[in-house]
């Protein structure tokens, strides 16, 4: 499959796809990419994985650590790290005006505001085993 100049990293991407059809299924993050040779269409679906419950923990911070002077607490059940992000930040009141960075420890994840935002605060969210 030929692309217009200027396009090569698509291109590139199609040829590779074309090459590996016997595999039928590429995986990026929660999106599932199947390619059905017959039809020559493209189809995208997300994958079906598990909704896993979360603690979340929003509190302050001295010297850029935890201080736990004050907490808000909740749960929340998600299938991506997006979603947790998302619970995060509407807990916070981060949600729609602030960016934030994000650390994952395993099966806790650190989520702080950047330097800019000018909010000391931080957030964790831990799994629910």
């Amino acid at each position: 499959m030929k692309m217009a100049h200027g396009t090569g990293i698509m291109s590139a991407s199609i040829d590779l796809m074309m090459a590996h059809m016997s595999a039928r299924c590429i995986m990026l993050g929660d999106l599932a990419l199947t390619f059905d040779p017959k039809s020559s269409i493209l189809d995208t679906s997300t994958t079906e994985q598990e909704q896993q419950m979360y603690h979340i923990e929003v509190t302050d911070t001295f010297a850029g650590e935890a201080n736990y002077c004050w907490i808000k607490r909740g749960t929340t059940a998600a299938k991506s790290r997006r979603s947790i992000i998302k619970a995060v930040k509407t807990l916070a009141g981060w949600d729609g005006w602030c960016r934030v960075k994000v650390e994952e420890y395993g099966d806790m994840m650190v989520v702080r505001p950047t330097a800019t935002s000018g909010v000391n605060q931080v957030a964790f969210a831990r799994v629910d085993f």
